[in-house]
């Protein structure tokens, strides 16, 4: 569905351990045991930043332009901590993203 040129917006509501945030830093954690989980089977993501990402790559492969991935979380600065969740986890998987 997510692949789908007609969806502009995919919006997420999770619990703040969703994130995947480092307890000291409160940034993206590339170190917990799911996320090393998901860089090992990108192919078969567990988790919405998963899926998140391996749509955006497939769009971007195929032509198609990108989504927009909204938090209606209520976390402080909850954009920023989705950014850093997908920014995060595909520059672990694709250099040149």
């Amino acid at each position: 569905a997510l692949m789908n040129p007609a969806i502009k917006i995919v919006s997420l509501t999770l619990t703040e351990g969703g994130y995947f945030l480092n307890d000291a830093t409160g940034s993206f954690d590339q170190t917990n045991s799911v996320i090393v989980e998901e860089l090992a089977n990108p192919d078969s993501p567990r988790t919405v930043f998963g899926l998140i990402v391996q749509a955006l790559r497939r769009r971007r492969d195929d032509g198609v332009g990108p989504f927009t991935v909204m938090s209606c979380d209520n976390i402080p600065h909850n954009g920023d901590v989705a950014k850093g969740a997908v920014i995060g986890l595909a520059k672990l998987g694709d250099e040149e993203v």
